[in-house]
């Protein structure tokens, strides 16, 4: 409920970079119109998003490199500099019923989301 939000972050998948967002028409809008318009509405004049997390990111292809160049150039700082792999692992933790840092520890996708905790925490001191 991004009435209630101070922020909003974006995950984002290399392989088909869409921001989730759509109006009561089905009619696409990226995830920061709809922020902004949040915002503008005055539901919450202070919401913004301040975060996108590039994830299922694979090295091995082109598509996933060329997909990341582009939203850091249309982003930029807003982009975190960890992205997540995409891995096996990660997808079979869900239905384990665990959290990745569980099922999987030393794994790349722990070792990956245990990097963004550390650049999110660096990003808002505040708390």
């Amino acid at each position: 409920m991004l009435v209630n939000a101070s922020t909003r972050f974006k995950k984002g998948r290399p392989k088909n970079f869409i921001p989730d967002g759509y109006d009561e028409n089905g009619k696409y809008e990226p995830a920061h119109d709809v922020i902004r318009q949040i915002a503008d509405s005055g539901a919450n004049p202070t919401l913004a998003l301040t975060g996108i997390i590039m994830t299922m990111f694979d090295v091995r292809t082109n598509l996933s490199n060329q997909v990341v160049d582009e939203v850091r150039k249309h982003f930029g700082e807003v982009v975190y500099k960890t992205m997540v792999p995409r891995t096996v692992r990660l997808g079979e933790a869900p239905s384990f019923g665990k959290p990745i840092i569980e099922y999987e520890p030393v794994g790349a996708g722990a070792i990956a989301y245990n990097a963004l905790a550390k650049e999110f925490i660096a990003r808002h001191p505040e708390g």
